[in-house]
C-alpha cells in the first residue's frame, strides 16, 4: 500500500522527469537505458532541427527549436538504432502523445501531455507486453479515478481511487496468489473506516478502524 500525499504533479521519467511514484520501478538504473543530457535542452539560438549522436556514430537525439525553444517532435533512439523516447514540444513544453520504448521495440510507457501537465490516460507495461500500471489524469492534470497496478502475471497487486488528486473511496492490494492484502478506505486523502490485513493464507493480521 502506498502512502498519501506522493506528489501527484509530477511526471513519468522517461517525459524528462522522474514521478515520485512509490510502486513505479521505472528508473534508469533499471531501465538500463541512456541516460538524458540536460544541457541538449537549453535554449539554443539557431533555430531548426538540432543531431545528437553517440561516439560511435549513431543517432542519439533528434530534436527541433523555434525561438530558441523546443518545438514539433523530439525523438530519442538506443545505440542500436531502435526508438526510445518519441514525443512533441510546444513553446518549451511537452505537449502531445508521448511514447518510451524497451530496446526490443515494445512500448514502455505511454501518456498524453497539455503544455507539461499530464491529462488522461497513463500506462506503463513490463517488456512482456503485460501492462504493469494504469491511472488516469484530469484535464488539470491531477490524479482521477481508479489506479491500477498489476504482477508481472497479469494479477492485480494494488487497485485504488482518486479524486482530485486525492485518495478517494476504497483500496485494495494483493498477493501473488491472488488473495487480499490490505484492503480498506480514503476519504479527502485521509484513511476513513474498517482497515483490515491479511497475511498469504487469507488470515487477518491487523485489523482497525479510521476516522477521518
Amino acid at each position: 500500500f502506498r502512502p498519501p500525499n506522493f506528489l501527484t504533479s509530477q511526471l513519468p521519467n522517461f517525459c524528462l522527469l522522474t514521478r515520485a511514484h512509490p510502486t513505479n520501478a521505472n528508473v534508469l538504473e533499471e531501465q538500463n537505458r541512456p541516460a538524458m543530457n540536460w544541457a541538449l535542452f537549453a535554449p539554443r539560438k539557431k533555430d531548426g532541427e538540432h543531431l545528437s549522436h553517440y561516439p560511435k556514430g549513431h543517432l542519439r537525439e533528434k530534436r527541433t527549436y523555434l525561438k530558441g525553444k523546443l518545438n514539433g517532435p523530439y525523438e530519442s533512439y538506443y545505440e542500436s538504432g531502435q526508438p526510445l523516447v518519441r514525443m512533441s514540444f510546444k513553446d518549451g513544453l511537452r505537449h502531445g502523445e508521448a511514447v518510451s520504448y524497451y530496446r526490443d521495440g515494445r512500448i514502455r510507457e505511454k501518456c498524453t501531455y497539455d503544455r507539461d501537465r499530464l491529462v488522461g490516460e497513463y500506462t506503463s507495461y513490463y517488456e512482456t507486453g503485460q501492462l504493469r500500471e494504469k491511472e488516469l489524469y484530469s484535464p488539470e492534470g491531477k490524479l482521477e479515478g481508479e489506479y491500477l497496478l498489476y504482477y508481472r502475471n497479469g494479477q492485480i497487486k494494488e487497485q485504488e481511487h482518486f479524486l482530485d488528486g486525492k485518495f478517494e473511496g476504497d483500496y485494495v492490494s494483493f498477493y501473488k496468489n491472488g488473495r487480499v492484502r490490505e484492503k480498506g478506505s480514503f476519504r479527502n486523502d485521509r484513511r476513513e473506516g474498517p482497515y483490515v490485513a491479511f497475511d498469504r493464507d487469507g488470515q487477518p493480521l491487523e485489523k482497525a478502524t479510521f476516522k477521518a
